[in-house]
């Protein structure tokens, strides 16, 4: 299914709808292509959006707005490139699927990632907190700006190729940072957690660290370069 500019244009009453589901069954895979619609009338879902197994939501430089409650990404792929998607009252929740985010704009309340990848390139994505649970945050360009957590249920990753990371709080409980690039500033920096069992990694190899302090607890800071 495609909603395209004439759409937005010519028949704005159609662009809110109280839920979306979008799957698919074993064989088979279901997309919704936002294609080219622009922002000034964005699909607007009133309630819930899933994006399920074999389903796919493709945003090209149109507007989407989950009013109410979360964007659930639960085995599907979400995909945005310029644009802008809001959710000011749920979470981006993404459970064993992927998110990729290029030169757009995504603004959440809370974001949780588990078994999941996210990838963003260049726009920006913000939001108050985002927790990674086996899971991994590939950052290229861009900013991002969350308060993170790393690993309170499962080990966590976060790669900074370059872009910025704008953050009152690092938390890494269990998982590994690794900053190649780019800036990160963040009001607080935990490296490790309290229990034996879990173990933070902080690796600077490259970029700009700026940090109101530094707690390393069971875990290692290890700087290369920059």
């Amino acid at each position: 299914v495609g909603i395209f500019p004439s759409t937005a244009l010519n028949f704005p009453g159609t662009m809110a709808i109280s839920n979306l589901m979008i799957s698919a069954p074993t064989g088979y895979v279901n997309t919704l292509l936002l294609n080219y619609a622009g922002t000034a009338v964005p699909l607007q879902v009133l309630d819930g959006c899933t994006v399920g197994t074999n389903g796919s939501l493709v945003n090209f430089y149109s507007g989407l707005t989950v009013l109410s409650n979360n964007l659930n990404v639960v085995s599907g792929t979400f995909v945005q490139e310029g644009g802008a998607t809001t959710i000011p009252k749920g979470y981006f929740w993404v459970q064993t699927g992927t998110a990729a985010i290029t030169n757009a704009a995504l603004a959440f309340s809370n974001a949780l990632l588990i078994g999941s990848a996210f990838t963003q390139s260049g726009g920006s994505v913000t939001g108050l907190d985002m927790t990674l649970s086996g899971s991994t945050v590939d950052l290229w360009n861009g900013s991002l700006s969350a308060t993170l957590y790393l690993g309170d249920f499962g080990s966590g990753q976060v790669n900074l190729h370059g872009g910025q990371i704008d953050s009152s709080y690092i938390g890494i409980t269990d998982g590994d940072f690794s900053q190649n690039g780019g800036s990160v500033s963040n009001g607080g920096l935990q490296v490790g957690g309290f229990n034996s069992e879990l173990f933070g990694r902080y690796s600077l190899n490259d970029g700009v660290l700026m940090s109101g302090d530094v707690t390393v607890n069971n875990g290692y800071f290890y700087q290369s370069n920059g």
